[in-house]
């Protein structure tokens, strides 16, 4: 691989750290030699191992091998355990690393690995050892031993040395590598100088002040508290703690393991700097990850009530803010509402004088409300975070079943039956507070992503909640900062190869892409970031609503004819879903007022539809499509728009089933109760044409409709036309005799 702009080629360092090895040998203190080898191409270094015991925490310099002038052509990292135990056979353990899973530069990877015994064939290198002991026949296996190491590696940009002649040189040198943002430099620093990683500058602040305040790199922050030697609660001339620095100034949602880091070093969350002000009050002033710092803060004894030398306490700044997040999170752990600040305002007085008559005010009071009625009825206090966290207010609750408060989180039999039992008790509801939304249903507006404001900077997200792994990345919900009651997801794309032009792919094909109702709004990306800006769906997927609530024919028809509209609004743009099944159809629920009567609505959403428009390998749609592949994707043959009708079939069939006999089934759940295997019931779908039973009370028009959908031959099924023109029909057909179709439900129920 070379530079583009210069086309020379690039020279990559590697760092390797061996930080622990288990399970090495099958017993303690043998006689012999014991090593690992590290081999880049020809290159090769070893880790020498005591064999006094097993397991083994090896420490530096002796853990630590570096390999420079490696260029981009070599790939693999290839690892070698060898046990030399005197007078027995020898015994070699492999294992590899790809060289892209250290991306990209500057950044630590913890891999932990499982080594196997040697096979020549999975071998990319050998090092001169094990050819010799492959040549004398020497290698046996007997006693069942399967070593695991763990690994610290870093990848950088191979580089002059001018920078650790310069630094040489610094009185600070250290606050000097972190201000050049290099985890190279600063690793050199605290192996080669002298000086205190306590050291300060003429502000006071140290390196571990630098780096928090600064970056937002925290592998430079990780290796800083990872040194024993670190003082995390030394105060500079402002008394801010580097945690201060990191409350307010850290806008990487990976966070956690950081902060983890600063508890384990004997940070205090509530220490107070020159105005008063704890890591809390800091936290909430951070424009990026606030509620994931506020949250860390609470859970690790931050005490919520301090006030600076203003008065203030952190529940006065939500309120400015006017943010029902931080409301909920600061009364859940016992924020008081009536403390003044040095103007005599309590954070109840500011939400009734300057926010009266807003859904802010009348959220405070209903979140104030619903903690009341449930800390006076004894709720677990699990209960009342899940059900705050929910925004289940008081005069929600008296429709709440035990499974709703199960698909909540609130699993115990015991709490579920005391809190249903009393929410049945409540007679004050007010109709009154319901939101009043009413959304045009199965109205589909088209309208262009604009290409203005596409490509966005990480600084107008507030990231709000934790970081999820998917297929490919990662998830996690964020505000955007032009309206902050815009919930949004934030997916990034893993650092690979693929990933990176999967990411560029997937913007192409979005920033061209017309919008409507039932596909998944996209608000832009974070380039920098590999990451897209997307639409936030409260009420989980199909799969979920069909799991936790009864549904009738009314919704049926409404859900199919939204998903319906959906894939052809996508197929006239040329797009197939190729992916299409009740997980990948997420769920908007609003109320609407019908002549005073409160109903909900559902909105379907079409999400993942641009990734897998992108020549992701077949075996991997396959896999991912599970028992919703059509037959010609099983037979790895062409996909067309007829294979996304052969998934609505499957979907359609999972609505009716749930509909007549109100219990949630994934397709071809029949056969799986009679001990027939995925693979099995995959290989059927197209040699026996196995498809899932149609239910028998379905009435006439719709099971014919369900049949053809799951036609063997793509061209025999259905157009998308077609396929609506029947389902309106069965909705009228439904309108002016719903009695013969309820019927249907009521011949299993019974």
């Amino acid at each position: 691989m070379t530079n583009p702009s210069s086309g020379e080629t690039i020279l990559r360092k590697i760092r390797i750290e061996l930080t622990k090895a288990m399970n090495l040998f099958s017993v303690n203190n043998t006689p012999g030699e014991a090593f690992f080898t590290f081999l880049i191409n020809k290159k090769e270094k070893r880790v020498k191992i005591n064999r006094n015991t097993v397991n083994i925490y090896p420490k530096p310099p002796s853990n630590t091998i570096e390999f420079t002038g490696i260029d981009t052509n070599s790939n693999v990292i290839d690892i070698e355990f060898h046990n030399k135990e005197r007078n027995k056979p020898n015994k070699i353990y492999t294992g590899q690393i790809l060289l892209n899973s250290l991306l990209p530069y500057d950044t630590h990877h913890c891999i932990e690995l499982v080594l196997d015994p040697f096979n020549k064939d999975n071998q990319t290198s050998t090092s001169n050892d094990c050819k010799e002991d492959i040549t004398n026949e020497k290698l046996k296996y007997k006693d069942g031993i399967i070593p695991t190491i763990t690994l610290s590696c870093y990848l950088f940009q191979d580089r002059e040395k001018e920078d650790e002649k310069v630094l040489s040189k610094d009185q600070t040198p250290l606050i000097s590598a972190v201000q050049k943002n290099s985890l190279f430099l600063v690793i050199y620093c605290l192996e080669h100088f002298k000086a205190s990683i306590n050291q300060k500058d003429d502000l006071g602040n140290t390196a571990l002040h630098t780096a928090a305040i600064e970056y937002n790199n925290e592998h430079i922050i990780l290796t800083l508290l990872n040194n024993s030697h670190v003082d995390v609660n030394i105060k500079n001339l402002d008394e801010n703690t580097p945690l201060h620095f990191f409350c307010s100034y850290f806008r990487n949602p990976n966070c956690s393991e950081a902060f983890n880091m600063f508890l384990k070093r004997g940070a205090d969350v509530n220490a107070l700097n020159r105005l008063h002000e704890t890591p809390l009050h800091r936290a909430i002033q951070n424009p990026s990850i606030r509620m994931l710092l506020v949250e860390l803060l609470l859970r690790n004894g931050a005490l919520v009530n301090f006030q600076t030398e203003g008065g203030q306490t952190a529940l006065h700044w939500a309120v400015y803010m006017q943010r029902v997040d931080l409301l909920s999170i600061l009364l859940l752990y016992g924020a008081d509402i009536n403390i003044p600040n040095k103007q005599g305002e309590t954070p109840l007085s500011i939400c009734e004088n300057k926010y009266k008559g807003t859904a802010f005010a009348r959220t405070f009071i209903y979140i104030l409300e619903l903690i009341k009625y449930l800390e006076h009825i004894g709720a677990d206090p699990t209960s009342i975070k899940l059900l705050v966290k929910n925004k289940m207010f008081k005069w929600t609750l008296a429709k709440v079943s035990p499974r709703i408060l199960f698909q909540m989180g609130v699993t115990e039999n015991e709490e579920q039956m005391k809190l249903v039992r009393n929410f049945k008790l409540i007679k004050d509801i007010d109709p009154e507070k319901a939101i009043k939304e009413i959304p045009s249903k199965r109205t589909l507006f088209e309208g262009e992503i604009p290409e203005k404001g596409w490509i966005r900077k990480k600084e107008t997200c507030e990231y709000t909640g934790e970081v999820r792994k998917v297929e490919f990345g990662t998830i996690l919900t964020a505000i955007l900062e032009e309206n902050n009651s815009t919930t949004v997801i934030i997916r990034t794309f893993e650092r690979s190869n693929t990933n990176v032009k999967l990411f560029n792919e997937n913007s192409k094909i979005l920033i061209t892409l017309k919008q409507c109702n039932g596909l998944l709004k996209y608000f832009g990306v974070l380039e920098e970031e590999k990451a897209l800006i997307m639409e936030y769906c409260d009420n989980g997927s199909l799969m979920d609503l069909l799991q936790r609530q009864t549904i009738g024919w009314k919704l049926v028809f409404d859900l199919a004819i939204q998903i319906i509209d959906a894939i052809s609004f996508l197929h006239k743009q040329g797009i197939l879903h190729r992916i299409l099944k009740d997980s990948n159809i997420l769920i908007v629920k609003k109320k609407i007022d019908d002549n005073n009567e409160y109903d909900d609505v559902y909105t379907i959403k079409l999400s993942n539809f641009a990734l897998f428009e992108l020549g992701i390998e077949s075996e991997k749609i396959k896999k991912m499509n599970g028992l919703c592949a059509a037959p010609e994707i099983i037979s790895n043959e062409l996909f067309s728009d007829k294979s996304d009708i052969y998934s609505f079939g499957i979907i359609l069939w999972q609505l009716v089933y749930k509909c007549i006999y109100n219990v949630y089934s994934k397709p071809f759940e029949e056969y799986i109760i009679q001990n027939l295997k995925e693979p099995q019931i995959i290989q059927q779908i197209v040699s026996s044409n196995l498809r899932p039973v149609i239910p028998p009370p379905t009435p006439p028009r719709l099971a014919t409709l369900l049949r053809l959908c799951v036609l063997k031959e793509p061209e025999t099924r259905p157009t998308l036309n077609e396929i609506e023109s029947t389902l309106v029909a069965c909705e009228k057909e439904y309108n002016n005799n719903s009695s013969l179709w309820d019927a249907s439900i009521e011949v299993k129920s019974n």
